[in-house]
């Protein structure tokens, strides 16, 4: 008697990069920024690609809903030449309503995020990717804020220039 061949274990479908998320959506697409309370991180984020990457439109949120927005993300914003007109904090769940900004793709910027992020109604079935930062709201010293968040600008520029350049259209200078 012979024995078949083992099975080969099934796997999960590998999620794809954000990048090839956002290269194959034909219409502009819509990223959403999450951290945990949405009152700098997250900010940042989708204040970085709103001023330079017109061809990605981007929102951001917080997963334990909002908080005020950090006074010392403000000072960065405007170190980097970056407006900070308009930029408000809101929770997570604003996104799965009727009516809400089409999301094509989610960034947990928080690695204790995601989780959260897939369990809620309205984000679940879409893409999620986490790239992983220190959370500067999470640092009383504001001055140590201010340090935190100017660290984090040249890595969350590369991260985002990096999926610009998954769109056909050319970055515009930060």
């Amino acid at each position: 008697m012979t024995l078949a061949p083992p099975l080969a274990p099934v796997s999960a479908p590998r999620p794809l990069p954000a990048a090839e998320v956002l290269a194959a959506i034909p219409q502009r697409p819509s990223i959403l920024f999450a951290c945990r309370d949405n009152s700098g991180l997250s900010l940042l984020a989708e204040a970085m690609v709103n001023h330079a990457h017109r061809q990605i439109r981007a929102f951001s949120a917080g997963i334990h809903g909002s908080g005020a927005v950090d006074s010392a993300l403000v000072d960065c914003l405007d170190l980097e030449g970056i407006p900070s007109d308009g930029l408000s904090s809101k929770p997570m769940e604003l996104f799965g309503f009727s009516g809400a900004p089409r999301i094509d793709l989610v960034i947990s910027l928080v690695a204790d995020a995601r989780e959260r992020i897939e369990r809620l109604t309205g984000i679940a079935p879409l893409p999620v990717e986490t790239w992983s930062f220190e959370d500067p709201s999470t640092v009383a010293d504001p001055r140590r804020r201010r340090h935190l968040y100017r660290q984090i600008v040249p890595r969350l520029r590369a991260g985002i220039s990096a999926l610009a350049a998954a769109r056909a259209e050319p970055a515009f200078a930060a």
